[in-house]
């Protein structure tokens, strides 16, 4: 703030800024100027945002709609249209079609008139809008209503006598107007500019995103260093996607000394996000993940008093794979705690009185007293950031309150699906506390000046940006009014306008771009690329705990287990030790398992163990190729049909048993699957009995006791054996080869079995993809594979017994290293990433 405004404010003049975020820094400038004259009291200055300033002068007129109310009427009119049944998303066309008449207002865009009409009536999307626009008009008188678009434009205007603009990046030709009404009226209008800096400016390129936002993060933290009193800014173009980078690197280099102006949607607050789930209890049947944030929630009541209940509740209902629940039967279940119960069955009655509709201040209320059945948002006291969003929820109670204008009556899905996205749309931003570095997006910097200032994310695909018009206008008509977005022209010059008003910002001024994303290449934005090149320097490392010093041990040795422990979960000891140590030692020594989560439909591991289960059934009613053949078709088919049925019986789950017509469905699946697979199993080409199905044996390898569950071993004619391991899709051969082979699982049943072998291979049990593959040194034994020679696989065998015995004793030992066999596709899928902290390790993660 420069003095001549200071002193401007003092004598009473009126500063308009063209952004919110201008008008708070001004007033926190005002008071610290103020305090710095020795002053302990003064009159607040008439310090506001455009859209603010135009509301004071509107007094008289017709009350204004909410914004909600707006969106809420647009909603109604567009739903209740002809042309809403060709929509996919009624909603997303109601935002846009409210954008679309703000932009016709604030721009000037004729709705009406002989000339424009052919416009508005050259594609169905213009039609539609043309005839909401009349729809909106007539809503709006009749409820004695205007809105933000058209305020100011019913009676003569009078404004301050002195009014300073500022942080305008351009005005439309309503501001215009406005502006020259308020001057015929006898205001004084000044156009105030930041005094510009020098240009010391540079361009900095970074390989990706992360990196770029790590450099900003640690180039702010060495000038706040240098000077604690400088004025910091980041401005960052695109920043609600980038938000999540740019605040994770500013955390760790400057907590505390910054404030990011754009904050995360309301639905996204912790707080929030907790209430919208719990809502979800009014509508009767939930799915699992809202009883799963039910019972882990500190926004619960009496959370710490009962957690330990909850989370084992929870591990039971994940156990017990229903995908979705009653509420009252979860209340009734004797493992449900007792403030869940007793909440639920709160619930449950207060649902069941609930009116199929109901207008949305009666929603609104039947929420609230939903929500007080659970205690939300907790017993425990709430610190200030909380208690703003508090505040901000219920005020946006109040605003879904407001929208029965529009809607008189909603079913109460429809309710909650509004809540939801006033939710999703409402910005929530914590008050500043003059943090000394301020992050913001390109528009929100528009009048402020800075001692340091860093630009971020100008690459040549983000600025300038794309044109996007809007669907809802004709394009002509928006490029005859220079509407923005409307064509890449109008795109640059607004890009080339603020790109030069950025460079005269800040005293020291870095612009940004990461060269990278994903796999394209960026280059830095045409309106920057000819500016210096920035020369990396030393910056400070981040501060450190004040620690004397630090102790590093390396312990990747876990206590050896007890001469003649027996391992449980059989082959998965070996298999986890060959893909990494430490996940070996926390999954089957610390039983660190991952805990499922109940999905709608069959998983995988379902349909393996559907395949076993009936599999192991039909060769028990069928134990040799002599009895397959001498049966009858109609015999064979009943056989698999029952063994189906036994399969999928034996599978079904307590409470959460599969529907009755996915059950079918799988039957019929699985019938086919196996019909065609005994098909194939005729034809090979020797005797064979297929021996105790799903065998289980005790074994050693390699000094560790473990219990093995065989698929099948068939005795041949000669005497031989053929180990047979079913799989809907088999490896590769090579996963059992190597000292950290892939699929152990085959080789471990060979070397611990007690028969004599001559095949050991995959059956692979896939519709249209019938096939062995492994090893076999009978011909015709295993249909497709090729017969090697005795020797070859006694030697293959002894192989696998050295790799295994090797796995075995590490294991026993107590070996637990992090040390991932490939550092993407073992860690990929495994859950302990947590406690094993590999990507600290290996630098996997930023």
């Amino acid at each position: 703030m420069t003095l001549e405004l200071f002193a401007a404010l003092e004598r009473g003049a009126t500063l308009v800024t063209g952004n919110a975020r201008l008008a708070r820094s001004c007033r926190r400038q005002f008071g610290a100027r103020q305090l710095v004259r020795g002053r302990g009291a003064w009159l607040t200055p008439a310090i506001l945002s455009w859209p603010a300033f135009v509301q004071s002068l509107t007094s008289a007129e017709a009350p204004l709609l909410t914004p909600v109310q707006e969106q809420a009427l647009w909603e109604s009119i567009v739903e209740s249209s002809p042309e809403s049944s060709g929509l996919i998303q009624p909603r997303a066309a109601a935002r846009l079609a409210g954008e679309a008449w703000r932009l016709v207002h604030e721009w000037r865009i004729p709705l009406a008139g002989k000339k424009h009409l052919p416009a508005w009536e050259s594609n169905p999307e213009t039609v539609a809008f043309h005839g909401w626009a009349r729809q909106f008009e007539f809503h709006t008188r009749w409820l004695n209503r205007t809105d933000a678009a058209r305020q100011c434009e019913a009676r003569p205007l009078s404004g301050p006598a002195e009014l300073w603009l500022a942080g305008f990046d351009e005005f439309t030709p309503r501001q215009r107007e406005l502006i020259a009404a308020l001057e015929r009226t006898g205001s004084t209008v000044v156009y105030h500019a930041p005094v510009p800096a020098g240009q010391n400016a540079s361009l900095a390129g970074f390989p990706d995103a992360a990196s770029e936002a790590e450099a900003a993060a640690a180039w702010c933290r060495a000038r706040l260093a240098a000077n604690p009193e400088a004025a910091i800014g980041v401005v960052v173009q695109d920043l609600e996607t980038q938000r999540p980078a740019i605040e994770r690197a500013f955390r760790l280099a400057t907590p505390g000394a910054f404030h990011i102006s754009l904050g995360p949607p309301l639905a996204a607050r912790p707080m929030i996000a907790a209430a919208l789930r719990l809502l979800e209890f009014g509508a009767g049947r939930v799915n699992w993940h809202t009883v799963s944030s039910l019972l882990l929630s500190p926004w619960v009541a009496r959370f710490d008093e009962e957690r330990n209940r909850r989370a084992a509740f929870e591990v039971y209902l994940r156990r017990w794979r229903a995908a979705d629940l009653e509420p009252a039967s979860l209340a009734r279940h004797g493992a449900c705690p007792p403030f869940i119960s007793r909440a639920l069955w709160q619930v449950e009655a207060l649902r069941t009185a609930w009116p199929d509709e109901q207008s949305p201040a009666a929603w609104s209320v039947a929420f609230a007293a939903l929500l007080d059945c659970f205690g939300w948002p907790g017993t425990e006291p709430i610190a200030s950031q909380e208690f703003q969003v508090m505040e901000a929820w219920r005020a946006s109670l109040s605003e879904f309150a407001s929208t029965g204008l529009a809607f008189p009556a909603l079913t109460r899905h429809r309710a909650l699906d509004m809540l939801h996205g006033l939710a999703a749309a409402k910005r929530f931003e914590v008050e500043s506390a003059g943090e000394p570095i301020q992050i913001m997006g390109v528009l929100e910097a528009a009048g402020s000046r800075f001692d340091h200032l860093w630009i971020a994310g100008l690459n040549d695909e983000t600025w300038p940006a794309r044109a996007k018009p809007n669907p809802f206008i004709p394009l002509a008509l928006q490029r005859d009014g220079n509407v923005p977005h409307s064509s890449p022209a109008r795109e640059l010059a607004f890009a080339s306008r603020v790109s030069g008003r950025l460079l005269e910002s800040g005293g020291e001024v870095v612009v940004s771009y990461a060269q990278a994303d994903a796999e394209r290449e960026l280059a830095p934005s045409p309106l920057f690329a000819r500016l210096p090149r920035w020369t990396p320097e030393t910056l400070p490392p981040p501060t450190k705990p004040d620690i004397a010093e630090f102790e590093t041990i390396e312990d990747s040795m876990a206590p050896p287990m007890a001469a003649g422990a027996m391992q449980t979960g059989g082959t998965r000891a070996l298999e986890t030790q060959a893909k990494c140590p430490f996940r070996a030692f926390a999954e089957m020594r610390l039983g660190a398992r991952e805990l499922g989560t109940p999905e709608p439909g069959l998983d995988p591991r379902e349909r393996g163990g559907f395949l076993h289960a009936a599999l192991e059934a039909f060769w028990k009613l069928f134990p040799s190729s002599a009895a397959l053949r001498a049966a009858a078709d109609e015999a064979i088919a009943e056989a698999l049909e029952q063994s189906v049925d036994q399969a999928l019986a034996q599978h079904k789950t307590g409470g959460g048993a599969l529907a009755e017509k996915l059950l079918a469905l799988e039957k019929v699946r699985m019938t086919e699957l196996l019909s065609s697979w005994i098909e194939f199993e005729k034809g090979r080409g020797v005797e064979f009995t297929v021996e105790e199905p799903e065998q289980e044996r005790t074994v050693e390898i390699g000094g560790l006791t473990v219990q093995v569950r065989l698929d099948r071993l068939d005795k041949l004619a000669n005497g031989s054996y053929a180990l047979l391991d079913y799989k809907s899709r088999a490896p590769h051969l090579a996963d059992w080869n190597g000292e950290r082979p892939e699929s152990p699982q085959l080789p471990i049943y060979a070397v611990t079995a007690r028969e004599p072998l001559s095949a050991v291979a995959f059956a692979q049990v896939r519709t249209g993809e019938n096939l062995f593959r492994g090893y076999s040194t009978l011909e015709g034994s295993l249909p497709g594979l090729k017969p090697v020679e005795p020797a070859e696989l006694a030697e293959r065998i002894a192989e696998w017994q050295t790799v295994l015995d090797a796995l075995g004793r590490g294991f026993r030992a107590g070996r637990a290293e992090v040390d991932p066999k490939n550092r993407f596709d073992t860690c990929q899928y495994c859950h302990l990433h947590a406690l094993c902290r590999v990507e600290e390790k290996k630098g996997l993660l930023r």
